[in-house]
């Protein structure tokens, strides 16, 4: 893999002058086309893994690893789809659920796109239970790709439980 770097030096009157030019050889063990300074740099990637096609944040967009760049709660890709800004927080939507019991009393999550805003938020969808706040990573249970509108979750072991559905990764 090889790269071409060019060197300019900004001078006092506002003009850039070129100062140097060559190309730099840079690894790429597994040969995915990304080096392995960048795999590294961004700790979903693997050096040694042909990773480059994959989308570990699911936001079908350039960071491989930050899904929510605004950390507003809405995915990026979502937020691009839909018109938002993917740097504002201030134009997140969230998903607006119902709960319901169904067959062998498991609980019933349902985002349905005519409610809410839930036509303006695409998946895919991550579905966290804890029995205390705040929910973290590791509280995930489910995750649905997009278009899906509900999960349900047999009886817990928390009371009381607290639910989140999101389309992004917790931190």
């Amino acid at each position: 893999m090889q790269d071409h770097r060019l060197t300019l030096e900004l001078g006092k009157d506002g003009e850039y002058r070129f100062l140097d030019y060559m190309d730099v050889v840079t690894l790429d063990a597994d040969g995915d086309g990304l080096s392995n300074d960048y795999e590294t740099a961004h700790a979903c990637l693997d050096p040694v893994l042909p990773d480059s096609g994959l989308d570990p944040d699911q936001d079908l967009l350039t960071d491989p690893c930050e899904g929510d760049s605004d950390h507003g709660g809405d995915n990026d890709g979502s937020e691009r789809h839909h018109g938002r800004n993917p740097s504002s927080a201030s134009d997140d939507l969230a998903l607006t659920l119902t709960m319901s019991r169904g067959p062998h009393n498991k609980l019933l999550l349902n985002w349905p796109d005519a409610l809410g805003g839930n036509a303006q938020v695409d998946g895919p969808y991550f579905v966290y239970r804890s029995g205390s706040l705040p929910l973290a990573r590791a509280d995930l249970i489910q995750q649905w790709a997009d278009g899906s509108v509900g999960s349900s979750d047999p009886i817990p072991a928390c009371s009381p439980c607290f639910y989140q559905v999101r389309n992004t990764r917790l931190p």
